[in-house]
């Protein structure tokens, strides 16, 4: 054999190697890098813990919680995004007249949010957005929310009267 055929012959034994480390590579690290991406892949929650929110998966949806809002739960729902929250009633659910006027006035005041009783006596409040998440109009979303949020805390020595505390 010359030199020639015998730098050939060697490299050729090599080259299997030269794959070899790639592919375990590629084995090895895709996945982690998958499972990683896929963790943050929900772009609600990567946009709220932004905002500061800590959250969670829960049996009800995204769970959303700040030190100073109000916590959320959101879930896709007929093709949007739904946030609710919710708040405990005295249990007296007799629908009198001072109940139902706070609550529509709560939901003639607000842009996007709907305020109601549940026949427990407690008080949900929830928005839609319709569609998927898209950045500009959900960071619009939730400043209305928010702003509806306000209007319940104004309204709170109101309905003090009617929430457990």
């Amino acid at each position: 054999m010359n030199e020639r055929e015998e730098m050939f012959y060697s490299q050729r034994r090599r080259w299997p190697l030269f794959w070899v480390i790639p592919l375990f590579v590629g084995f090895t690290w895709v996945p982690f890098l998958a499972q990683g991406a896929e963790k943050d892949s929900d772009p609600v929650k990567t946009h709220l813990e932004f905002l500061g929110y800590q959250c969670d998966v829960v049996d009800q949806g995204l769970r959303a919680r700040h030190a100073t809002k109000v916590h959320i739960v959101i879930n896709s729902m007929r093709g949007g995004i739904l946030f609710q929250t919710g708040f405990p009633g005295k249990g007296d659910h007799k629908e009198d007249l001072p109940r139902l006027t706070i609550i529509q006035d709560l939901n003639k005041k607000a842009w996007i949010a709907r305020f109601y009783w549940t026949s427990d006596g407690n008080l949900f409040v929830e928005a839609w957005m319709p569609g998927l998440y898209e950045k500009t109009r959900f960071a619009t979303f939730h400043e209305a929310w928010e702003h509806d949020i306000q209007i319940l805390r104004d309204t709170y020595p109101t309905l003090k009267a009617y929430l457990a505390e």
